[in-house]
């Protein structure tokens, strides 16, 4: 089934709802420096992986709670997520769990937020598991996912990222052996 894009009217209420959100970061000193419109993109990505003009009809309720809850608007924020279905909650947890594993897991440069990465290496993951060039139905984002493909995912996601640390162990040892060895040789 083909989404449909957002309507004007939706569009219009995202728009209010972000720039009320935008105006709460700024009093706040948490925009990062950004624009309106440029910090409004980059937190509907983070929402939702498109832009608002982008974005489509199934993706009304991400955006507008994601934005309600940056303009401190937790009871609106609260009563949307409360229309969803449990289906829809179970896929909303699964993938919450899958980026706050990777933003914590992920290594970025300082100062950088690790979401949009986080949201990126997801992406990929999906696309590499469930990408499929000849069915025209199987999902490229993890928003696509039906909620066991999620749940498989999220086994995929827990795996990388315990290698990750492995990894990033094992180096640390490395180097902690080889400056020890060049103390020991001195």
């Amino acid at each position: 089934m083909k989404q449909k894009p957002l309507t004007p009217k939706q569009r219009a209420a995202i728009g209010r709802q972000a720039a009320a959100a935008y105006k709460r970061q700024q009093q706040h000193d948490l925009h990062d420096g950004l624009s309106s419109q440029d910090w409004i993109r980059r937190e509907a990505v983070v929402a939702c992986g498109s832009r608002i003009s982008e974005a489509l009809n199934a993706q009304f309720e991400a955006l507008m709670r994601h934005f309600c809850l940056l303009a401190g608007e937790t009871g609106k924020a609260l009563e949307i997520e409360m229309k969803n279905t449990p289906e829809d909650r179970e896929k909303g947890q699964l993938l919450w769990a899958m980026m706050k594993l990777l933003t914590e897991t992920l290594r970025v440069p300082t100062g950088t937020d690790p979401r949009p990465a986080a949201r990126q290496y997801l992406k990929t993951i999906v696309k590499q598991q469930f990408g499929n060039a000849l069915d025209p139905t199987s999902p490229t984002r993890p928003e696509d996912c039906t909620v066991e493909q999620l749940r498989n995912l999220r086994f995929t996601v827990v795996n990388r990222c315990r290698a990750m640390k492995e990894k990033e162990l094992s180096n640390d040892e490395m180097r902690d052996r080889s400056g020890s060895g060049t103390t020991q040789a001195e």
